[in-house]
């Protein structure tokens, strides 16, 4: 129900009189009038009985008053809450990520940030392919970190560094004395990989699909629960050394895998001309301190 029409039948109800009503208005009495008129129309009855000299409320219009007010004050209460929200939002940036942002050297980038600009609040969400897209279609998200992966044709990529691929093994298997896995060894072995709703697991695949190999893949999901799989014996672990080095310990051997999986990750972003003040810092803040000095 449109609120200007409530809100002028209100003061309308104040002062019965279209000329005082108008003028508390700011507008003129016809087209106070019309819009009562319209409002009446919406309601299927009268609001207001005329005649020459004044003008007197209806009963239904007594019972409605109450309503008109409620929805009136609600809408009021939307916009402070809208108000607040947005005020909140002026210092702060939310930052996308496709899980796993141990991969993206988040971390470094939130503390030197912090410390940087103080008053600028941080907010990490991660989530996998299709909740970073929609967060991101949706204004959600106006910047995100990701690898080898653009979310959006027209949005810009700020590469911060590579990555590659790494195989854990148990140190008492016999493949841990090698220095580096190849195809011949991995495809004889039951392997644990990321989720096909991660970009590694498609560089993965791609590797193994060129090489013309099909492995034996026993799970695919959290590069995490991979790493207790590895420990129980499942098989061998294949994700990004970022996250092997933050979560292995002395029973699991990390090796290289031929042929080389490399990856580059980033950041990605709308035109600046869409971000807001401290976003553009932030843009601006990681290139020029992770950009050239990126591993």
């Amino acid at each position: 129900m449109d609120r200007e029409k409530l809100e002028n039948f209100i003061v309308l109800s104040e002062t019965l009189n279209f000329s005082a009503a108008a003028e508390r208005l700011f507008m003129t009495q016809s087209a106070l009038s019309k819009r009562i008129m319209s409002l009446e129309k919406e309601l299927g009855t009268q609001l207001f009985s005329r005649d020459k000299k004044k003008i007197r409320m209806t009963p239904f219009a007594y019972e409605f008053l109450p309503y008109a007010k409620a929805i009136v004050s609600s809408y009021e209460e939307v916009d402070s809450f809208l108000f607040q929200h947005k005020s909140e939002q002026v210092n702060k940036v939310v930052l996308g990520s496709i899980m796993h942002p141990e991969c993206y050297h988040i971390d470094k980038i939130f503390t030197g940030f912090e410390t940087t600009y103080p008053d600028i609040k941080l907010d990490l969400r991660d989530g996998l392919i299709p909740d970073l897209e929609a967060m991101f279609t949706s204004g959600e998200v106006n910047l995100y970190c990701t690898c080898n992966l653009s979310l959006n044709k027209d949005a810009c990529f700020l590469p911060i560094g590579s990555g590659r691929i790494v195989a854990l093994v148990l140190d008492n298997d016999p493949l841990s004395d090698k220095e580096v896995l190849t195809i011949e060894d991995l495809k004889v072995r039951k392997l644990l990989v990321p989720s096909e709703l991660e970009p590694f697991y498609t560089l993965i695949m791609k590797m193994f699909d060129q090489s013309g190999v099909s492995p034996s893949i026993v799970y695919k999901g959290s590069s995490i629960s991979s790493i207790s799989f590895v420990k129980a014996g499942v098989g061998i672990a294949i994700m990004p050394i970022e996250i092997a080095k933050t979560y292995v310990d002395h029973s699991i051997k990390l090796l290289p895998v031929s042929p080389v999986i490399e990856y580059e990750f980033g950041m990605g972003y709308r035109k600046e001309t869409k971000l807001s003040t401290p976003e553009k810092l932030f843009v601006n803040y990681v290139s020029q301190n992770f950009v050239k000095n990126s591993n």
